[in-house]
């Protein structure tokens, strides 16, 4: 296909909560992860944070990666959901 679909809510929250296991932990993160979330979402608030979110682990400023993805699941009145593990 010539264009990725873009992400659903759904699968954007399951590869956040990877990519913040990832930060948390001093994981390696992935180049596909990055492409993932370069996908975009329908709501453009969205992906002005998932921009700044590629940027932050591009320049390796985790601490403040792992501030916007918090942001991202408030925006989806979601709280960290790795308390659920």
């Amino acid at each position: 296909p010539a264009s990725l679909d873009v992400l659903s809510t759904e699968a954007l929250l399951v590869l956040l909560q990877q990519l913040l296991k990832n930060l948390q932990h001093g994981d390696y993160i992935d180049e596909l992860q990055l492409q993932q979330l370069k996908q975009g979402h329908s709501d453009v608030a969205v992906v002005a944070l998932l921009d700044q979110l590629c940027h932050q682990i591009s320049v390796f400023d985790f601490e403040k990666a792992e501030q916007t993805v918090n942001k991202l699941y408030a925006h989806f009145g979601e709280t960290n959901v790795l308390g659920k593990d």
